[in-house]
């Protein structure tokens, strides 16, 4: 019968394992976290500085995305790059005047230039980048498509007011999500692994007098052992994907 001193070669691997894991992930998530970088369509993009110019750079659905914003006076000159290739030239341009929304606030005018063509001409709000249409409605930039299949995300006037006017940045990884899987799963998993007779005891001594396992029991818990590990390396990889 197996005994919590006597530990077996899976024991020790997954032991091992469970260590490495924590340590490996906890410095892949505070590199990350040393990253701070724009999100743009579900990934984030990384800001660098050269003259007058901030260029932010990442990979996005596995392309090479560029967005250089160069201010003009007033203005602000937007440029997208894809893999190489310029996909949009942009401008954003303040005009004089205001717009009234319909709770009676003032917000300054804008006007947003995609490859020449006024994508959005109205008011904003500065805080939060949100628009207003001329008649003061809030403008939602939501089209309604016909057909089954969406067309590809595009570079919006939300997109492009955010970087004109110097997105907000975040980081990815999370080190509450990377606490759960290295304190709490790691944790509880390592105890069962460790000590597997005394925790098979704990769950039965109330209810059962001197109890033992079966075999079946034991290779059950062994399985277990292997997918908890899956399991807690799959969350670690999660972590690493959520951008705040």
């Amino acid at each position: 019968m197996m005994e919590d001193y006597d530990r077996s070669r899976l024991q020790k691997v997954i032991l091992l394992l469970l260590l490495v894991m924590a340590v490996v992930f906890g410095i892949l998530t505070g590199y990350f976290q040393s990253k701070p970088g724009a999100p743009y369509e579900r990934t984030l993009l990384y800001p660098s500085q050269e003259g007058d110019t901030t260029t932010y750079t990442g990979k996005a659905h596995g392309q090479t995305v560029s967005i250089a914003c160069r201010p003009d006076g007033t203005s602000v000159d937007v440029d997208l790059t894809v893999d190489g290739e310029l996909v949009h030239v942009c401008r954003v341009e303040y005009p004089e005047g205001t717009v009234t929304d319909e709770d009676g606030d003032t917000w300054p005018r804008v006007e947003i230039l995609r490859d020449g063509e006024a994508l959005f001409r109205g008011g904003y709000n500065p805080n939060s980048h949100s628009l207003f249409e001329e008649d003061g409605s809030w403008h939602s930039g939501v089209v309604i498509y016909a057909g089954t299949e969406l067309p590809e995300p595009d570079f919006d006037e939300f997109d492009i007011l955010r970087f004109a006017r110097g997105p907000a940045l975040s980081r990815r990884g999370s080190w509450a999500a990377w606490a759960m899987a290295a304190l709490l799963l790691s944790g509880i998993t390592a105890l069962g692994v460790a000590f597997p007779m005394t925790m098979f005891r704990l769950n039965h001594f109330l209810s059962v007098k001197d109890p033992e396992p079966t075999e079946f029991y034991l290779s059950m818990q062994r399985l277990s052992w292997v997918v908890l590990t899956a399991f807690i390396f799959g969350f670690y990889l999660w972590s690493l994907t959520i951008i705040d």
